[in-house]
């Protein structure tokens, strides 16, 4: 999971000032622009300052600092300070982002031909999915499903993975492991059957060969006998 902020940079920070005695700092924490921790610093002039991130409550010093990991689920992070008469707040919007998390089912359509469909839940939505049968790639494109006539017979798992652009490519990878079919397992027997047809043929063929060669060879030795009578 990543969180992308007005395309800031690392190392540099974005604030919000209001009323000139609240100032909200956020920058990021570690060395990539995409991250999944947040660092949110509220500095206000001579007040206790409170701090709320998602219900997070703040410590009660004069800069109080926040890190929080942040879930798919956060659109903003708020930094405020009550007094008796008033409270002011600055918030800072954010747009999380995440890799693709995908799973894979079997559906049928109103004809009843079946297909493989990969849903996935991403922030930004996936640009291209990929399916693989066997580990062969079968399908690289940006529909989320494939006819079940596209697997070849003998496949054994089907797998998709999606990709939305954010660094590291495919993320999640969903696999489906198919039985073995009638048709698969008839094939099977025919191949054994061409094989065990084959076997017996050629014995077939080895065992007349012999005899024809041993009657070739009676025959020449009652010629020579009778020859020599």
């Amino acid at each position: 999971m990543s969180v992308f902020i007005n395309d800031i940079k690392v190392g540099d920070t974005f604030s919000i000032r209001e009323k000139a005695d609240l100032l909200a700092r956020f920058s990021t924490t570690d060395s990539s622009n995409f991250t999944s921790a947040l660092s949110l610093e509220c500095i206000i002039r001579s007040r206790t300052p409170n701090g709320d991130i998602k219900g997070l409550t703040s410590l009660q010093d004069e800069n109080a600092v926040y890190i929080q990991q942040v879930r798919r689920d956060y659109s903003a992070l708020t930094c405020w300070s009550r007094e008796r008469k008033n409270a002011t707040a600055v918030t800072i919007k954010l747009n999380v982002l995440y890799r693709p998390n995908c799973s894979l089912s079997t559906v049928n359509d109103f004809q009843g031909m079946e297909f493989y469909r990969c849903h996935c839940d991403a922030n930004p939505n996936p640009i291209i999915y990929s399916f693989t049968a066997n580990g062969k790639v079968i399908y690289n494109y940006t529909g989320n499903q494939i006819s079940s006539d596209r697997v070849f017979h003998g496949a054994r798992n089907i797998t998709c993975s999606a990709s939305n652009g954010l660094p590291s490519g495919y993320d999640s990878i969903a696999v489906i492991h198919l039985p073995e079919t009638n048709e698969s397992r008839r094939f099977a027997r025919i191949i054994v059957g061409i094989v065990i047809s084959v076997f017996y043929t050629l014995t077939g063929v080895l065992i007349f060969m012999r005899y024809r060669k041993q009657k070739t060879q009676e025959e020449g030795y009652t010629k020579t006998m009778i020859r020599e009578v």
